[in-house]
């Protein structure tokens, strides 16, 4: 309960994860917002942080991998330590780091039986979404503005949240769930529910775009620089847990 503030001293986990170089497919648009990092610690513990969450041109919120094992200048009593200094909890924090993996996510497109359909699938296990099924969700309206290209944009956004979405499908969200969202064409962008429910990074499914009906939904990530992570014709989402 509470609040509590910390100095700490540690290396961007997105200089780690470029450092270990995850080969990305070649000609692919923005590949690197299909790589996923998963990060586990002591008894367990364990988040999963979607790359283009940490990138600059894209969510630009950091993460930390505390090294210099000292805190407000004292000694931790534990291993390095995983920090989200912008989130409003702990609650993506992972002590004692044991393992980071790092992996990239291209699943290929749905061909939806009729329009507006969205396919939601967690391993063996898939259901469909009936685009009158997602317009009974709960809407939200949001606008938001972001760079295309060298542009900037803004557009008026209507749908409901993604975690709704998910839930509907029926899945349990943990701290290491990603979710891939992949376009008609081929186009695929991770994300996290954490981002949402901890980073303060709404994440949203638009039925409705500028007050016109969207043929098939939108992932929209309200606070993004670039809108690479706005995924446009969306058939299927792909849920996955760690790497």
């Amino acid at each position: 309960p509470g609040s509590a503030t910390h100095t700490v001293e540690g290396v961007s986990l997105l200089t780690l994860v470029n450092l270990a170089q995850p080969a990305l497919p070649a000609g692919v648009k923005n590949a690197q917002l299909r790589v996923t990092i998963a990060v586990e610690g002591a008894f367990g513990r364990a988040t999963t942080i979607a790359l283009g969450e940490l990138d600059p041109s894209f969510g630009d919120h950091p993460a930390l991998l505390v090294l210099v094992l000292e805190r407000d200048g004292h000694e931790l009593p534990r291993g390095p330590q995983l920090v989200f200094p912008g989130d409003g909890n702990a609650a993506r924090s992972v002590f004692d780091v044991r393992r980071i993996t790092v992996a990239v996510q291209s699943p290929t497109p749905a061909v939806p039986a009729h329009a507006g359909d969205l396919t939601v699938t967690d391993g063996h296990v898939t259901r469909v979404l009936r685009a009158e099924q997602l317009a009974r969700l709960r809407s939200r309206t949001r606008t938001v503005s972001f760079l295309g290209g060298a542009a900037p944009q803004t557009h008026t956004e209507s749908g409901p949240a993604l975690l709704a979405v998910l839930a509907r499908a029926g899945l349990r969200i943990g701290a290491d769930t990603w979710v891939a969202a992949v376009a008609s064409d081929g186009y695929v962008a991770t994300v996290t529910p954490g981002e949402a429910r901890f980073g303060g990074r709404p994440l949203q499914i638009s039925l409705v775009e500028d007050g016109v009906a969207l043929a098939q939904p939108r992932l929209v990530v309200d606070g993004d620089v670039k809108g690479g992570r706005y995924v446009s014709g969306v058939t299927k989402l792909v849920v996955g847990e760690g790497s």
